[in-house]
């Protein structure tokens, strides 16, 4: 059935903001995702980087012993 056409009494009143009686919900707990893979430190990290960097200067200053044809 359609509304009435009469105007109400009172205008209405937007609603009111919640009141600060309510229990506030907590803050939710941090999500770990599946795909994400936990890193080591980050002194760790740069430990393997220092490791990595030498190891390839010796291997390109260090003396050749193989062979063209032998690698």
């Amino acid at each position: 059935m359609a509304r009435s056409t009469n105007p109400t009494s009172s205008p209405r009143t937007p609603a009111k903001s919640p009141s600060s009686s309510r229990a506030k919900k907590p803050a939710p707990a941090p999500k770990k995702y599946v795909d994400e893979t936990e890193k080591p430190a980050v002194a760790v990290r740069m430990w393997l980087g220092v490791a990595h960097a030498v190891g390839g200067m010796f291997r390109a200053f260090g003396p050749e012993t193989l062979e063209k044809d032998q690698r």
